[in-house]
C-alpha cells in the first residue's frame, strides 16, 4: 500500500538522510466512482486541500508506480471532477507546484 507507507513517515534510515512526509495519517485513497476514468482514485480530501509537499509526494509515487510513469488521476470525496496530475520535473523540485498542476481529463 502506497499511500500507507507514505503516511508511516520515513524509515529511520530515510529520516537521517533528511527524508520527510507530508500526507496526512488520516488521508484514505479509494478507487474510481462511476462515471470516473478506471484509473481514476479518490482522496478523502480535496487533492488541493493537502499541503502542496503532500500532493507532490503522492503524485510522483502513483506516476512511478505506472507501467508508463503517466499522470495520475485524482479526485476528491464529493462529486467533483477528476484532474490529471503528471509528475514533472518542476514537481519533484518545487512541490508547491502541485497546487496549480491538475488539469481537467
Amino acid at each position: 500500500d502506497l499511500v500507507g507507507l507514505l503516511r508511516a513517515g520515513p524509515t529511520r534510515e530515510e529520516g537521517g538522510a533528511g527524508f520527510t512526509t507530508d500526507v496526512p495519517p488520516d488521508l484514505q485513497v479509494r478507487g474510481p466512482r462511476s462515471g470516473d476514468p478506471e484509473d481514476a482514485w479518490r482522496l478523502s480530501r480535496e487533492p488541493d486541500e493537502l499541503p502542496s509537499f503532500a500532493l507532490a509526494q503522492l503524485v510522483c509515487t502513483f506516476s512511478a508506480s505506472l507501467a508508463d510513469g503517466g499522470p495520475v488521476l485524482l479526485g476528491g470525496p464529493d462529486d467533483d471532477r477528476v484532474l490529471s496530475y503528471p509528475c514533472t520535473q518542476e514537481l519533484r523540485t518545487r512541490p508547491e507546484a502541485g497546487l496549480t498542476a491538475g488539469a481537467s481529463v
